[in-house]
């Protein structure tokens, strides 16, 4: 092997986490938090140019004075001929359209720095969150229960920062600078009708205030109800065969329906008071219209203004109204972002746990630890977990420290590596390891924990992430020989390159492949201390024994320290430390410890065989198999969908009551949209009064058409208002069925299925992305609708008023549809690029934190920082590419706009000079047409949204058409108990977990009687956990049959089946809730807390719970659980199955993390339940096997040997060979 093939991840002190050595951050959470002094490169000159871009519309209303004022002249007959007005006029209206161009190319300038300048901040967030966790301690870990479920959240807010501070910022920037140049021009021209406009703006003000509150104040609800959502929801991706064991889905469903429903109120809450922000701007913008023309008449009349002067005043309101409406929503935008970004800051601490450093030593250590009075109780318990231990670790030697387990030996080994805060001393070669750099001392000392963490990756690289240098292969091949990884690696086709983890193509290992792996990466890490808690309590006693004989041969001179349940592994020459309730009971030589009465010697002397003899795991069967049936979601790219199937596809979802929502809100907006052509007919009334040609209008005539104006704005506000309120509450509607649909679908595949997604991306997928589906749902269509209902209304009212004239506005529809599809195609796929280099961002982020205490504990903050900045550069990346496309596309509609403008004026004028059309009819035809373009353009403008929930609900659909797995729900026979037949048999049943695959049952035969204990051993892979998936019917045989009580098991109601069955399973599965919560998890029946300590009890557990600060009330599951011994877990377990009073009790592994005592309780109980409960016992312990009526031995996926214990050992064949 070459040495270059094997580099690790270099362990350097000096690093981007620890250049500042401070306990506190004053960073307050708000817009501007990571501006920094190189950032004014890019945003001065980008404010410059959407200062320029924003100063054109003012340009045009003093183009437009010009042209008026001409027109004007030309109407009292001050031009001799009609050619020479146009030939004045002509070069004006030219002049707008190469305004228009300057216009695109600021535009694009500006936005573009303000887009790339939003990634800088995007990223520096990222930055400082990563970094932020990166630095803290499990402490911290310890409190935060739904971390997971948080940063799900955190991501989405991240990014709603991101659009705060880039495109809603720079729409803000461009819309004050265009309001205070039009104001400006507004005063220049006519300052009498600029104060009255002006009489709006704190109304404006004051409503965009008070809703924007509130508007506030719901989002910051939404985001935290939707956190509650993404735990409830990941929690059941995590742990899928928890959920289809106990058969709980349709609580689970329950639970999920509740924490929706929330975060649906606080988004209906929060459309409600934006929409009516939204309804009442509109409202008021369109009466400065009136007012402004009303009183414009009033000046012309009496002399006091030109009618150009009031026509720029009026363009300048026509502009400023929609300036307000874009100033109130980015107003609205930029606190949603303020909101996130301090919920972003208060979710992860960003101001507090800040990295802390100390001595660094030039040498490394030689091992010498001495603890001194130590005194410990974890951050959310009052009980102490470490009571006055004194020890001594002498350097260079082997040490065993042993005890029950919650004895209190995981937490001395965490307090020596300084995990935690703790009351005492703890001294490493003399040096105070609280003053010592926690980095460096992790460098010294190598903790491998029971609960082994690999990531994501191939094998070689988690075996050599953890190492201070480049691998040498001399000490990778001396590592796995020592582990006994060889062999395995040996096995697989792509060897030290195959993936382990979730995703097509990666490899599931069993429980003692995956502690080999964490051994050899300990072994390759070769630091003076090496730490060993239930290191190998996987992998069977036979291996175990001769990886510990050369493991003791590879460290005889550097210190280890080994804890283990299995005192038979240990030689008469070990120094032993005892430990229980926390303090250390005894400590001496082994020998000398079984000479007099010593609580060790008890426990000895109880114990008859060594208590993990054999492999064991739940994927123990499938271990080293390639995860093959990737699901459509994570393996495919997301097949495109075509407008027709999407509508089809969202209508079919839609219950009675929200089709007639929608049609109402679909409506509503038809209206809204004809509101403006109709505002615009009636607006050319009043500009009769204002630049007359030849003829005088009466002040009731304007009254008159300024009350019809005033009834109309309101009609616009109000179906607006409406429109919008019902499209939100059936967009919401419709995302939550199609969740539904989704999450139903989830339920129903099958376990294999789970193995390869991304739990944290799916959560985000169906609580957070769909959004951006949501968005589009209630927008997209309306906009469409309306943009359908303004063009027709627009064109046949312009046809009809002057065709010439609108025929040559509507030749410039083609340009906008060229723009519309070039920007929908190119921005799609960009779009799914971000999104992708996003997702790869937080996936880093999730894994790490997933795994902090490995990460840690080895040192490797720098290895993930690295990759976290390999993916967010890639990020950049993304973010710039898709910068300059956004901004392209957004600037270049503004030369549509204009050219168009620009060319119907002229054209128009020409009209009007030559006698063909009034003034009246020219400009109901120009508003007709550029209220219309402005309000395409607007809606051009939302095009990324659009964009964006298209490629959401690709993913969704894909979920809703994933194939239902039958084999868990069919049958409808409800299972009856017949003593007179076995309980199960199975008959000629051939299965493997891959059809291509070698079979884990070949012609198996097998049956169990009722009221019997059954106990199925074996070696690892030989089959034994595939008969519970079996029993369950997670999995269905290929051939053969299975029998419940002479009934085909495929008949039977699967739901009655399990209610009568419990099942402990090696791994512990526990949701973030109460011990009590956790222990009536799905039963049907009521229990009272009396029955609950009293099943308790017999696991030796009452005591504990009592001990807690809210005895039944404490909270366990999620990182809580860091709190809790395995051991401790594994008989809250059984306790939770004796609870459920089954009639069979499946027991797989159960008491593998247990110590020999209450080993020995577990079997008594079971001696005892046996007269009315049918157990089935998958082990490989003696004192389990001891009480079994039946012993069946498995080997190469068929029974060898049964029958009772003594029986079988006296037989000296394949099962004594097992257990001697």
């Amino acid at each position: 092997m070459d040495e270059k093939d094997f580099s690790g991840s270099p362990v350097t002190i000096t690093s981007v986490l620890d250049t500042s050595r401070v306990t506190d951050v004053c960073r307050k959470p708000w817009l501007f938090t990571f501006i920094e002094a190189k950032d004014c490169w890019l945003l001065l000159p980008a404010i410059g140019f959407t200062t320029l871009s924003a100063m054109v519309p003012a340009i045009v209303a003093v183009l437009l004075a010009r042209v008026f004022n001409k027109l004007e002249s030309f109407g009292r007959n001050e031009y001799s001929h009609s050619y020479d007005f146009v030939a004045d006029v002509q070069w004006f209206c030219f002049a707008i359209a190469f305004v228009g161009l300057g216009a695109t190319f600021f535009n694009w300038l500006g936005l573009t720095g303000f887009l790339l300048a939003g990634e800088r901040q995007q990223n520096r967030c990222r930055q400082e969150v990563y970094q932020s966790l990166l630095r803290k301690g499990l402490e911290w870990f310890d409190k935060k229960s739904d971390l997971n479920s948080n940063l799900m959240q955190v991501n989405r807010c991240i990014e709603e920062f991101r659009m705060g501070i880039s495109e809603c910022l720079e729409m803000l920037i461009k819309s004050v600078a265009m309001l205070c140049a039009l104001l400006v021009l507004s005063f220049y021209y006519s300052w009498r009708l600029t104060l009255l406009v002006m009489t709006t703006i704190p109304i404006i003000v004051l409503v965009t205030g008070v809703w924007g509150f509130l508007v506030e104040k719901y989002t910051t609800l939404e985001n935290k109800h939707s956190e509650d959502t993404i735990k409830v929801l990941e929690w059941n991706l995590l742990n899928y065969v928890w959920v289809k064991i106990v058969d709980s889905s349709s609580l689970e469903k329950r639970k999920l329906d509740a924490a929706t429903k929330l975060t649906t109120q606080s988004f209906l809450k929060m459309k409600l008071f934006l929409n009516l922000n939204t309804g009442m701007i509109k409202f008021l913008a369109l009466m400065m219209f009136v007012q402004s023309f009303w009183y414009g008449s009033f000046l012309v009349r009496n002399h006091l203004n030109s009618s150009g002067d009031i026509i720029s005043c009026f363009y300048s309101c026509l502009t400023i109204s929609r300036i307000f409406s874009t100033i109130s929503s980015q107003i609205v935008s930029l606190k949603t972002a303020h909101s996130s970004l301090k919920f972003v800051f208060e979710s992860v601490d960003c101001s507090k746990g800040i990295y802390e450093g100390g001595f660094q030593p030039k040498h490394d250590i030689k091992g010498d630890i001495r603890i001194a009075n130590v005194f410990f109780k974890y951050p959310v318990r009052d009980d102490w977990g470490l009571r006055n231990i004194t020890l001594q670790i002498p350097a260079n030697q082997l040490l065993y420290i042993v005890g029950k387990s919650g004895s209190g030996k995981s937490t001395l080994a965490s307090l020596i590596l300084r995990l935690y805060h703790f009351d005492g001393r703890i001294t490493c070669d003399d040096y105070d390891i609280s003053r010592l750099d926690p980095s460096w001392l992790a460098s010294q000392i190598t903790l491998v924990q029971q609960q082994c963490t690999l990531f994501d990756g191939t094998i070689i690289e988690n075996l050599s992430l953890a190492s201070p240098t480049p691998v040498a292969p001399k000490l990778l091949n001396e590592a796995l020989q020592i582990s006994g990884l060889d062999q395995l690696i040996a096995s697989l086709p792509a060897g030290f390159n195959t993936r382990i983890g979730r995703g097509p193509g990666s490899v599931t290992l069993s429980g003692g492949q995956r502690q080999k792996v964490a051994l050899s990466r300990a072994i390759m890490r070769d630091t003076p201390v090496l730490i060993l808690d239930e290191a190998l309590s996987a992998v069977d006693y036979n291996q175990r024994i001769t990886i510990l004989r050369k493991l003791k041969r590879h460290r005889r001179r550097r210190t280890t320290v080994i804890m283990t349940h299995d005192y038979t592994e240990i030689a008469d020459s070990d120094y032993v430390v005892l430990m229980e309730d926390g303090k250390i009971r005894e400590q001496g030589f082994k020998i000398d410890l079984l000479k007099g009465e010593t609580r060790f010697a008890s426990l000895q002397y109880e114990l008859e065989t060594p208590d993990d003899p054999f492999e064991h795991g739940n994927e123990e069967e499938d271990a080293g198999e390639k995860s093959d049936q990737s699901n459509e979601l994570e393996s495919q790219t997301p097949k495109k969908v075509s407008a027709l199937q999407l509508v089809r596809q969202l209508w079919h979802v839609l219950t009675f009551g929200s089709r007639v929502c929608f049609l109402l809100g679909i409506i509503l907006s038809v209206v809204n949209a004809s509101m403006t052509p109709l505002f615009t007919y009636f607006l050319s009334k009043l500009i009769l009064g204002i630049v007359s040609v030849g003829q005088q209008v009466s002040s009731f005539y304007m009254v008159k058409w300024s009350l019809v104006l005033l009834g109309v704005a309101t009609m616009d506000g109000l179906s607006l208002f409406i429109s919008k309120m019902a499209l939100s509450k059936s967009s919401e509607t419709l995302v939550d069925q199609l969740r539904n649909r989704a999450v139903d679908n989830i339920f129903a595949q099958p376990v294999c299925w789970f193995q390869n997604i991304n739990p944290s991306a799916l959560s985000s997928l169906l609580i957070n992305d769909i959004r951006d589906l949501r968005t589009m749902i209630s927008d997209a269509p309306s906009q469409l609708i309306s943009i359908i209902a303004l063009v027709l209304i627009a064109l046949v009212w312009s046809l009809i008023v002057c065709w010439k004239l609108a025929l040559v506005g509507l030749s410039f529809a083609p340009l906008f549809v060229i723009f519309s599809t070039i920007f929908s195609i190119v921005l799609q796929k960009y779009e799914a690029n971000y999104k992708q280099a996003s997702n790869d961002v937080e996936g880093v982020v999730h894994e790490s934190v997933l795994g902090m205490k490995t990460v840690i504990s080895l040192n490797l903050q720098n290895y993930f920082q690295a990759r976290f900045n390999d993916h967010t550069n890639q990020l950049k990346t993304a973010g710039k590419q898709r910068a300059l496309i956004i901004s392209m596309a957004m600037a270049s509609q503004n030369i549509a706009i204009y050219l168009s403008q620009a060319i119907m004026l002229y054209y128009g004028i020409r009209l009007v000079s030559e006698g063909l059309i009034t003034l009246v009819q020219m400009m109901q035809v120009v508003a007709l047409i550029m209220f219309t373009v402005g309000y395409v353009s607007a809606v051009l403008s939302s095009m990324p949204n659009v964009n964006k929930g298209v490629l959401v609900f690709t993913k969704i659909l894909s979920l809703i058409q994933l194939p239902k797995n039958l084999q868990e729900s069919y049958g409808t026979a409800k299972p009856r108990m017949n003593p007179n037949k076995p309980l199960l048999r199975f008959q000629n049943v051939q299965f493997s977990y891959d059809p291509g695959a070698s079979p884990v049952l070949s012609n198996f035969n097998f049956s169990l009687n009722m009221n019997e204990i059954t106990c199925v051993v074996g070696r690892s892979g030989c089959g034994k956990s595939t008969l519970l998936n079996l029993l369950l019917r997670l999995y269905s045989p290929q051939k053969g049959l299975i029998k419940f009580c002479g009934a085909n098991i495929d008949q039977l109601d699967m739901c009655e089946l399990k209610k009568e069955v419990a099942v402990v399973t090696q791994k512990h599965y526990f949701f973030d809730g109460t011990i009590l919560e956790n222990l009536t998890y799905n039963l049907h029946k009521t229990v009272t807390n009396a029955q609950i300590y009293e099943a308790l009890d017999l696991v030796d557990m009452a005591n504990f719970v009592h001990s807690l600060p809210d005895n039944l009330f404490s909270r366990i599951g999620g990182s809580s659980n860091l709190l809790i011994s395995g051991g401790q877990l594994q008989r809250l377990c059984i306790a939770r199955a004796f609870i459920r009073s089954p009639k069979i009790l499946v027991l797989d592994e159960c008491t593998a993390s247990l110590d020999p005592q209450n080993t020995k309780r577990v079997a008594k109980i079971l001696l005892g339940l046996k007269k009315h409960v049918t157990i089935i016992v998958i082990s490989h312990q003696r004192e389990l096997m001891q009480i079994a009526d039946t012993v069946a031995y498995m080997e190469d996926g068929i029974i060898k040997e049964k029958g009772n214990y003594n029986t079988l050992s006296n037989r000296r064949n394949l099962f004594y060979q097992l257990i001697n």
